[in-house]
C-alpha cells in the first residue's frame, strides 16, 4: 500500500512539474516573439537629415568630458527614430560640466485617434555629479510607448558612462488640479523613489489611509491599492539610483518582466 501510495504521488509530482514546464516554454516563447521596443538611439545616416540641430559648446566641455554631441542626445533619451518625421534638437553647455538638451519631435499620426503625436522633453545634464536632472517630459498622446523609449535608452546611456542618479519631479495629483500631468502616478513603477521630504509626507498620506505599504513603489507592486493613490497621491521630487543592484534598477526589472519588454540594461562602466 505504501509503495502503491508512493507511486501515484510521484505521478502527480511528475505530471504537476511538466505542466509547469510547459507553461514556462509557452510563456517563453510567447515572450520572444514579442519584438523588441524601438531603440531612440540616433541613426547618423537616417535621422540627422531629418532634423534642426543647434548645438552650442562655448565652454568646452565635450572635449573636457570626452563626449560627443550624439552621446549628450543619448544621456537625454535620444531620437525615437521608428516614427519620427521630423523636429529640432537644441543643445548648449551652462559652463564647463553642465549641458542643456531640449528636443522636440513630430512622429505622425496616431492610427486609432488621427491625432498628430509629438513629444518634447528637456534635461540638465551634470558631468560633474553624474546626474540628469530630467526637467520636463509632454506627450500629446500617452501609451504609445514613448516615454519608456526614452527612459530606457537614457538608463542604458547614463549606465555606459557611469552616472549616478537621474533625477525628476512627478507632477500631477492634487497638486495639479486639472492638469493633464501624470508623473506623480507613472514614474515610481520606473523604479524612481521618492526624496526624504515627500516620503515623509507619504508616510502620512499611507496612515490617514490605513495603507500598509511602506513605500510608493511597494503601493504599485503590491497593488495593495494603487487606485487610492492614482485618485489622491500628490506630486513628488525623486531620483532613479543607476548604481549596481539598487531597488531603483530592481523595480525597472521588474516592469520590463510585466511587460514583456526584451530590453537588456546596460552594465555600468565607462564606454
Amino acid at each position: 500500500m505504501t509503495a502503491e501510495r508512493f507511486r501515484f504521488g510521484l505521478i502527480i509530482f511528475i505530471f504537476l512539474h511538466m505542466t509547469w514546464l510547459l507553461r514556462y516554454w509557452i510563456d517563453s516563447y510567447r515572450t520572444s516573439k514579442k519584438p523588441l521596443l524601438q531603440t531612440n538611439f540616433i541613426d547618423e545616416a537616417s535621422v540627422r537629415h531629418k532634423i534642426n540641430f543647434l548645438t552650442t559648446d562655448n565652454f568646452g566641455l565635450l572635449n573636457k568630458h570626452a563626449v560627443s554631441i550624439t552621446n549628450v542626445v543619448n544621456l537625454a533619451g535620444g531620437i525615437p527614430i521608428q516614427h519620427f518625421l521630423d523636429g529640432y534638437l537644441h543643445c548648449y553647455s551652462v559652463n564647463e560640466d553642465v549641458y542643456k538638451a531640449e528636443m522636440q519631435y513630430n512622429l505622425g499620426t496616431h492610427p486609432q485617434s488621427g491625432l498628430e503625436l509629438y513629444g518634447q522633453v528637456k534635461r540638465t545634464i551634470d558631468f560633474k555629479r553624474m546626474q540628469i536632472i530630467n526637467d520636463e517630459v509632454q506627450l500629446q498622446k500617452k501609451g504609445t510607448g514613448f516615454a519608456t523609449n526614452l527612459f530606457l535608452n537614457q538608463v542604458n546611456e547614463a549606465r555606459q558612462r557611469g552616472f549616478l542618479k537621474i533625477v525628476t519631479h512627478a507632477a500631477g495629483g492634487e497638486d495639479y488640479p486639472n492638469d493633464y500631468w501624470d508623473g506623480y502616478k507613472v514614474w515610481a513603477k520606473y523604479g524612481y523613489q521618492m526624496g526624504a521630504v515627500h516620503q515623509n509626507k507619504y508616510t502620512g498620506w499611507r496612515y490617514i489611509r490605513k495603507q500598509k505599504s511602506e513605500t510608493l513603489n511597494k503601493l504599485y507592486w503590491g497593488r495593495e491599492d494603487y487606485k487610492l493613490w492614482e485618485d489622491e497621491g500628490f506630486s513628488w521630487d525623486g531620483s532613479f539610483d543607476l548604481t549596481k543592484k539598487s531597488d531603483s534598477i530592481m523595480y525597472l526589472k521588474w516592469y520590463l518582466a510585466a511587460k514583456g519588454i526584451n530590453v537588456p540594461l546596460n552594465p555600468i562602466g565607462n564606454p
